[in-house]
């Protein structure tokens, strides 16, 4: 009894440390293994083609931008769970309501059966009943009198009440309500330009400073490890004005650390166009965006600032 009392203890704790390695596994996977994208921009075509891969074939997300329509899917080892257009729930919409519909189809031809039966001794019953209630001419002219009389009636008050409205001053009544509407306008204005001074002070207040600075270093940080590795392509652009053109070719030197000599940018000072094709690759890790979130969650400046904003709102 022993022995099998302890083989089956050792079963149990081997099973616990596979499942205990499995889960060890999978979380250093999520924190460590690098989701990877690429894209392609055609300004040829006006779309955009981009697509996020997570360990492979494990997790795709392909991701398709137009001038009139986003597409994207999520697929799990090559098959679609999630997609935009939600052909997914179609499917199973409709693989549910078949049998139902078949049943509904066949309870709505008994009772189209069932009606068209009792509809013609209904018929039958109603046109003698018609017959022997039906009153002569002069009854109905006697029973439409009064309604038209009474219809006139309120014709003619409906009129009067028109005509009193007319005569009476509608330009300082409408004075009046525009006057009122813009006292109210300048109120909310006047809330809004002091709730946006009070931010501002805060903001400026010694934690919101230091507070401002540490989000600023974690986002340049961020984009350090998101910004794509590699781009690779040639635009032709042009505004149609030589001015203008040169202005955004400076705008866009400035930004030449970035995209480097994989990407040609022409400008063209005499058409308006804009043409040519951009692809680009990157990735990041989701330890890293744990590690910058963490960063400025547990900042004391963070905490001080957020408890003066409670304040802020507690008061208004």
């Amino acid at each position: 009894m022993e022995k099998i009392i302890l083989l089956v203890l050792v079963t149990i704790a081997k099973v616990i440390g596979i499942l205990l390695a499995v889960l060890v596994i999978v979380a250093l996977a999520i924190l460590f293994a690098a989701v990877r994208y690429c894209g392609k921009i055609s300004f040829d075509d006006k779309k955009a083609q981009i697509s996020i891969r997570w360990l492979g074939v494990v997790l795709r997300v392909p991701i398709l931008i137009t001038e009139k329509d986003l597409q994207w899917k999520v697929r799990v080892f090559g098959v679609p769970i999630l997609r935009s257009d939600g052909a997914h729930k179609k499917r199973r919409s409709k693989k549910s309501s078949a049998p139902k519909a078949q049943k509904r189809k066949a309870e709505k031809a008994a009772e189209t059966v069932q009606k068209t039966q009792g509809s013609s001794k209904q018929e039958k019953k109603a046109l003698s009943v018609n017959l022997e209630k039906s009153p002569t001419a002069p009854e109905q002219e006697k029973q439409i009198a009064p309604k038209q009389a009474t219809d006139q009636r309120e014709e003619q008050s409906a009129f009067r009440q028109a005509d009193e409205r007319e005569k009476k001053p509608r330009g300082i009544r409408q004075l009046f309500l525009w006057l009122q509407n813009v006292i109210k306008i300048v109120r909310k204005i006047k809330k809004k330009v002091h709730s946006v001074q009070d931010l501002v002070d805060i903001l400026r207040s010694d934690a919101g400073k230091a507070f401002i600075c540490i989000v600023k270093e974690n986002v340049i940080h961020l984009w350090k490890q998101i910004h794509p590795r590699r781009m690779r392509g040639k635009v032709i652009f042009g505004t149609g004005d030589p001015c203008s053109t040169g202005e955004l070719l400076g705008v866009l030197a400035l930004f030449y650390a970035w995209y480097g000599n994989g990407v040609q940018i022409i400008p063209d000072f005499e058409q308006k166009r804009i043409e040519g094709n951009v692809s680009f690759r990157g990735r990041i890790r989701m330890i890293t965006l744990i590690c910058i979130a963490w960063r400025i969650i547990k900042n004391k400046d963070g905490r001080k600032l957020l408890h003066e904003w409670e304040k802020w709102k507690e008061e208004k």
